[in-house]
């Protein structure tokens, strides 16, 4: 094997271990907003290159949202799927944890977002109470993209009514570029964003019509 041949296998060996997810994939999922309804300003005053501006939501109803812890019910408990090389892709934190942080965000959404506490144990009219049950959460592989499912069932009270249920499945997609563990995350945090949109606007029709939905 000439240098110049050995020189390209020792970096594609060294691009490998450094980029490729390692076995048993511990991802750090946090949940960062993943923005889709952007559009481009510019250019700057000085002259520069435009920049992307999220465009503001706006509800015509002022929800005020108290969560509730969100519920584990998936069957495999254990990962969030598998690499490209087939090892598992496991969380570091409760997925529960990640979602719950996803719902609070709804506040981006245009809702009063807040925790439930022992306060909330008496319904307030005033008040949309929101209980979610996370059934589904994994990433998959096809030709060159990542792919992350999310499947979310949950139930929605306002005031001293009755909870009335909503199902969300929501699939997000990007290219893999590395199969790094960040990447996972990324492919994730697009499909919860989605999934907020989708819950932000059932709220807003149960808190503007202040009847079942």
């Amino acid at each position: 094997m000439n240098l110049s041949k050995l020189a390209v296998t020792g970096i594609f060996v060294l691009v490998a271990n450094h980029c490729w997810a390692a076995e048993d994939s511990l991802i750090d999922l946090k949940f960062d907003l993943i923005q889709e309804n952007i559009e481009m300003k510019g250019p700057t005053a000085a002259g520069g290159a435009p920049i992307a501006v999220q465009k503001p939501v706006q509800r015509a109803s002022n929800c005020t949202v108290v969560i509730r812890a969100p519920n584990d019910v998936r069957h495999n408990k254990e990962t969030l799927g598998t690499t490209f090389r087939d090892n598992p892709i496991i969380s570091k934190p409760a997925v529960t944890d990640w979602l719950q942080d996803a719902l609070l965000d709804m506040k981006k959404e245009g809702l009063n977002t807040s925790l439930a506490t022992n306060a909330d144990l008496t319904p307030s009219p005033a008040v949309t109470y929101l209980s979610a049950d996370l059934e589904k959460i994994y990433v998959w592989f096809h030709s060159m993209n990542i792919h992350g499912t999310l499947v979310v069932n949950t139930k929605m009270q306002s005031g001293t009514g009755p909870e009335v249920p909503h199902h969300y499945r929501v699939i997000s997609s990007k290219s893999n570029w590395a199969s790094t563990d960040s990447e996972y995350v990324t492919t994730l945090n697009m499909a919860a964003s989605r999934l907020i949109k989708q819950i932000a606007t059932d709220i807003e029709k149960q808190c503007a019509a202040k009847v079942d939905i």
